[in-house]
């Protein structure tokens, strides 16, 4: 499978190597990887989140931060071994016994209080299983958009992710128009996603089935 992906990054963070092989990641929480204060440093690991459309990326960052300092940055991903889980799906997310509420928690306030999120816990039982490269996510602020939480340390042979083109100092109508002109290229990408979603539905629940056998979110 392979499409494109998107993220908003403060300029003054803007670190391509970083960006594409997840290492931020060991010193920064996010929604599906945990903080290395509650977790241990030994328990973090590197993953690269990205965003489904221009849209949704401009979604993820707003009311969070002036988007003028950020840059607008385009990757391609490639992943090889189709091997991933497509938590947006209704039956996915039962397979797992979770709920979408439990995927839209607050993190940052669970964190707070030396808690782990469910989503964290999730992650942190995909990327131990090994099989998996990335999971589909959906987006808490963006109701028609999903996320890549993708997992470099996991990749099969002739997996990648690529830098595509960025923009610094981005700001609403620059991403709209963006937005409007790549809406094609984002269709093609959904529909040969749907396909290999397709394909892959067994092998997600096989997978499921094993980590919930495993732990329980």
């Amino acid at each position: 499978m392979q499409g494109r992906g998107w993220r908003l990054i403060l300029e003054h963070h803007f670190n391509m190597e970083q960006l594409i092989d997840g290492e931020d990641a060991l010193e920064h929480a996010g929604r599906y990887n945990p903080p290395a204060a509650i977790v241990g440093e030994e328990n973090t690991f590197k993953v690269v989140y990205l965003s489904g459309s221009l849209r949704t990326a401009h979604q993820e960052m707003r009311g969070r931060a002036d988007i003028r300092n950020h840059a607008l940055v385009e990757f391609e991903y490639v992943l090889q071994g189709n091997a991933w889980i497509d938590l947006t799906d209704e039956v996915i997310q039962h397979e797992f016994g979770v709920t979408l509420s439990e995927l839209y928690e607050n993190w940052r306030s669970l964190n707070a209080r030396n808690q782990l999120s469910t989503t964290q816990k999730i992650g942190m039982s995909i990327y131990a299983d090994g099989r998996v490269e990335a999971i589909k996510v959906p987006s808490v602020r963006d109701d028609d958009g999903f996320n890549w939480v993708i997992f470099p340390d996991r990749f099969y042979a002739g997996s990648c992710i690529n830098f595509i083109y960025s923009q610094k100092g981005s700001n609403s109508r620059d991403i709209d128009e963006e937005s409007d002109s790549s809406s094609l290229d984002e269709a093609d990408s959904d529909a040969y996603a749907e396909d290999e979603r397709n394909n892959s539905l067994s092998e997600q629940r096989n997978i499921a089935e094993g980590l919930m056998g495993d732990s329980q979110f």
